[in-house]
């Protein structure tokens, strides 16, 4: 239909469901098995040092590590690591991925448990002396024997990862069980609850079926000395690590799967928009346990780690009193199938902070923070050098390194990097805000004094913008903002963005949808929420 409503809930998990896709994943793994075996064992791949590779931002990186973490980067650009069942062994080498963001499910709790660092010592350390036996020992086949190496490694960590969504399915069938254990942290107790000694035997039969039907040449003149892999060893591989590992994976999501809701922000720490994180999260009445925070590189980060469940909400820096709205993050949010559930209005603070007792020499902050600082800068520090840093964060980090140096920045910054407060309440006006908005795969509820935000497209007929705005007005709807944006499903023809007055679930609200509906090509609702006026109050 054209109108998109975006109100998502959490999936229900059946382990039932998860049969096939498990029993695809043992395969996977001893094909690879089967496929790594026929190589030796060549050491110098895990070794660093032990062959030549380009530089790269990896500390003291093997062979094995450099052809990994290049393949990691170019599969990350094909946005595979957004998605809840993927975990990447190199998170720190990523780079934006060029595909559009997709809006997966909520099928598990949002998280960000990854075992790999352990996952790849074990494999190397323990599984695959047990797999590469003949000699020689080293045959300089290292590509195809790390391209071999990375097939394993890929689908190892995705069996054991998918321990979460096996744990979530427990959860579903016995939730009061399981959160008793999980109030009391009793690790123990879930790791009890979570066994079934009879499943688990039934499960290393299958593997040993496999691995014998599998791991030979089909025909008469076969015998058991000819496996490829011996089926003991995958068996051995499956009881001794990737059972014990599924497990650890399932009790540290069952951890913190009562938590509360884990807030992505735009870092580093010691931002303005870590603060709104903190503040809004505090107001949550429906918060319950630990509330992770999550500090991202740029806002497109914010996105994805929401969009893959990795995150419930998002803090988004979309308009500041005195220069406008910030177009960048606008247009994220129109091309998102994110939505906004809510907003907060910051008053920007901003203190003078050193860790030097005088003769400051330097004063660091982001170009805005000098900017709007001037007046007070320019009659106590005439003389002193400012300089422009990437962010009020970065240059807190940076005084704190550093003798005769002070910094511009919030009283956040000067808590996180221990740095004491000259002089607060510097800027040079009182009415600086900025508005956040938060962003989530569901739209906020309704309080009574409530904004909507759409996007729609006019048809090409004289008057069509004019008569949707008609129709606002007759319903008595106030129009607050309205911004126009190219579409990016019609060339040179453009979109508009709509702020109003009012829930989306509002009878007249309803009613000027259902209305407007003839002189438009779409209607997409990008949230709901109680206004600024009504939100939990945040200074």
């Amino acid at each position: 239909g054209k109108l998109n409503n975006s109100k998502r809930v959490p999936m229900v998990l059946q382990l039932a469901e998860l049969r096939d896709i498990l029993i695809r994943q043992e395969e996977t793994i001893i094909f690879a098995l089967i496929e790594r075996g026929q190589f030796a064992l060549n050491t110098k791949i895990y070794e660093p040092g032990g062959l030549e590779v380009p530089k790269t931002n990896l500390a003291d990186p093997s062979f094995l590590d450099f052809f990994f973490c290049e393949i990691e980067k170019v599969h990350a650009l094909c946005r595979r690591y957004t998605s809840p069942d993927e975990h990447p062994f190199y998170p720190e080498c990523l780079p934006t991925p060029v595909l559009p963001l997709l809006n997966y499910s909520q099928v598990v709790n949002p998280n960000t448990i990854n075992l790999n660092e352990k996952i790849k010592r074990i494999y190397i350390d323990k599984i695959l002396p047990r797999v590469c036996l003949d000699d020689p020992k080293d045959d300089q086949q290292y590509g195809s024997a790390s391209n071999a190496d990375v097939a394993v490694l890929q689908a190892l960590s995705k069996r054991i990862h998918y321990g979460k969504f096996v744990a979530e399915a427990k959860f579903s069938a016995n939730p009061e069980k399981y959160s008793e254990l999980i109030r009391s942290a009793d690790s123990f107790g879930l790791m009890t609850l979570l066994t079934d000694a009879a499943v688990e035997e039934k499960l290393l039969d299958r593997i040993r079926l496999k691995a014998s039907t599998y791991g030979k040449e089909i025909g008469p003149s076969t015998s058991d000395s000819d496996y490829k892999v011996p089926p003991d060893v995958i068996v051995e591989m499956y009881r001794d690590f990737i059972i014990p590992l599924t497990k650890e994976v399932q009790v540290l999501y069952l951890l913190q799967r009562l938590d509360g809701p884990s807030v992505a922000y735009l870092g580093p720490n010691g931002t303005f928009s870590q603060q709104v994180a903190q503040l809004w999260v505090k107001n949550l009445t429906s918060t319950s346990g630990r509330t992770e925070m999550k500090s991202c590189q740029d806002v497109k980060e914010i996105f994805t780690m929401v969009l893959s469940n990795k995150a419930v909400y998002g803090v988004i820096p979309i308009e500041n009193s005195q220069t406008g709205i910030i177009y960048p993050h606008l247009n994220l949010i129109i091309n998102s199938d994110l939505v906004t559930c809510s907003e907060v209005y910051l008053p920007i603070r901003f203190s003078l902070m050193s860790k030097s007792k005088g003769n400051i020499k330097k004063i660091y902050s982001h170009a805005q923070g000098l900017e709007q600082c001037q007046r007070f800068l320019r009659s106590h520090y005439p003389t002193v050098e400012l300089i422009a840093t990437s962010s009020t964060s970065n240059a807190a980090s940076m005084a704190a390194q550093e003798e005769g140096v002070a910094v511009v920045a919030s009283s956040l910054a000067a808590e996180v990097y221990d740095l004491p407060i000259i002089a607060s309440n510097i800027q040079d006006t009182e009415t600086n805000k900025t508005r956040f908005l938060i962003v989530s795969k569901h739209i906020g509820e309704s309080s009574g004094d409530d904004k909507t935000l759409m996007t729609v497209g006019t048809k090409n007929v004289a008057g069509s913008l004019s008569s949707v705005l008609n129709v606002l007005s007759k319903q008595k709807i106030n129009l607050t903002s309205i911004e126009s944006y190219p579409d990016r499903a019609r060339d040179f023809a453009y979109g508009f963005f709509v702020e109003f007055q009012g829930h989306v679930n509002d009878a007249n609200v309803k009613e000027t949808l259902k209305e407007i509906e003839s002189f438009t090509t779409f209607i997409n609702i990008k949230g709901s929420f109680p206004s600024g006026n009504a939100s939990p109050k945040v200074d």
